[in-house]
């Protein structure tokens, strides 16, 4: 259970910087394009945490969570074959 949501940040974590970077873009500015989806996620995860906490349900927010994940991974599946996406 514990694997699951690691892998994707792993790769998240290591392949934008390499992705950024073979497109041209300088060190630095590779990492500073990767922050903020860091700093939504954060973001994101304190905001849905206080919530459910406060209304004391947890299991509407996690689906809700799923729910984004699930159309994230659409949207990759359905860009990834498209040139004009890059």
């Amino acid at each position: 259970m514990h694997f699951s949501p690691v892998v994707p940040r792993v790769v998240y974590a290591y392949l934008a910087p390499a992705i950024l970077r073979s497109l041209g873009y300088s060190p630095v500015t590779t990492l500073l394009c990767s922050v903020p989806p860091w700093v939504a996620t954060f973001a994101l995860s304190i905001l849905v945490a206080t919530t459910s906490d406060y209304y004391k349900r947890m299991y509407i927010f996690i689906l809700l969570m799923v729910l984004i994940s699930v159309v994230g991974m659409a949207i990759l599946l359905i860009v990834d074959d498209s040139v004009n996406a890059r």
